[in-house]
């Protein structure tokens, strides 16, 4: 009785770390297709905030993360988007 008792405890365990991985990335693609969305519209404070959402939801893609580091310098430097602003 204990022996199946910790397979299916493994078991469970498993198929909740694959759903929390799942979701994760699903939370990820949503706000970083936003992001670009956003981005694209020259929404650009909405495009920084969704950029930091998808680095938050899946630390481990780096892309979010280089977009929203550009996005901030360019921000910073008051030079916002693409091209140079006078």
């Amino acid at each position: 009785m204990k022996m199946n008792f910790k397979k299916i405890l493994v078991i469970v365990i498993i198929l909740v770390h694959r759903v929390f991985v799942f979701s994760q990335s699903e939370d990820y693609k949503m706000h970083f297709a936003k992001a670009k969305q956003y981005e694209n519209n020259k929404q650009l404070i909405y495009a920084l905030g969704e950029y930091y959402d998808a680095y938050v939801s899946d630390v481990n893609q780096i892309e979010a993360r280089e977009c929203f580091g550009v996005l901030l310098d360019a921000i910073s430097d008051g030079n916002p988007g693409v091209g140079d602003f006078d």
